[in-house]
């Protein structure tokens, strides 16, 4: 995830205007030999806690926030 966030920062100064997370939380799937236990592509378990990625998109955003000339203050 960090070399994504290097080449995004690279990016960002010519023509990148967002980011987006694909896959918010783990999620349980249909049982199957391609999935085994669900989907586990998430930044944060199904039980809503953050994976290391979490941390590091939480990071990154804050980041973003304080770097950003057009940042809203949070409430």
């Amino acid at each position: 995830m960090k070399e994504y966030h290097k080449v995004f920062d690279k990016y960002r100064s010519q023509f990148l205007i967002g980011e987006l997370s694909w896959v918010y939380a783990d999620f349980l799937t249909v049982q199957d030999i391609k999935r085994v236990v669900g989907n586990r592509k998430g930044v944060l378990t199904r039980h809503r806690q953050p994976k290391a990625s979490g941390h590091l998109l939480r990071q990154r955003y804050h980041s973003l926030i304080n770097t950003t000339t057009h940042a809203v203050p949070a409430l």
